[in-house]
């Protein structure tokens, strides 16, 4: 095939004369023929930019793969961690503190400041209770933790809520 396109293309013009009767299209052909020349480009410079765009995302596939590596050594490590840690259950307190010393010192602020709730937690299991404070039958639903006394809701760490048909608000 390479043969064939490398070997020069010589049209027999003096064929098409003797065959068509139009001789004048056979003229206007040979003449177009003899003055087509092909245009040449200079790919040089795309054939440049092409190499230096390649040689650089080659560059940047090494590093991104580097990466890739690192990341999946530490998340190995992390699997085998995860696998090799003990149940939660039986973590004991000082362990966690030694694993996360930033717990311990928030809950030292927390106590020192007088508040033994973690911010933003909230016990949602109620019950309801139905009693009587001595001026008639009430009820209200009850969450855990809290003590209900003759008079209305007793917080276990504030003391009496005050009014009879009060509801706790913690």
């Amino acid at each position: 095939m390479q043969l064939l396109s490398d070997a020069a293309q010589e049209i027999d013009f003096a064929h098409y004369r003797g065959t068509l009767k139009n001789q004048s299209v056979v003229d206007q052909i040979e003449d177009h023929f003899r003055q087509f020349k092909p245009v040449t480009y200079d790919v040089g410079r795309q054939i440049k930019a092409i190499e230096a765009f390649e040689s650089q995302a080659v560059k940047n596939a090494e590093e991104t793969k580097d990466k890739v590596d690192l990341e999946l050594r530490d998340l190995e490590k992390t699997l085998k961690n995860i696998e090799e840690a003990r149940p939660f259950e039986d973590l004991t307190v000082d362990e966690v503190v030694v694993a996360r010393p930033d717990i311990d010192e928030r809950t030292a602020q927390l106590v020192a400041k007088g508040r033994w709730q973690v911010p933003g937690y909230k016990v949602c299991l109620t019950t309801s209770v139905v009693g009587s404070d001595g001026f008639g039958v009430w009820d209200a639903d009850m969450r855990i933790g809290e003590v209900w006394g003759p008079v209305g809701v007793v917080d276990p760490l504030w003391g009496l809520d005050s009014g009879a048909a009060s509801v706790y608000s913690g």
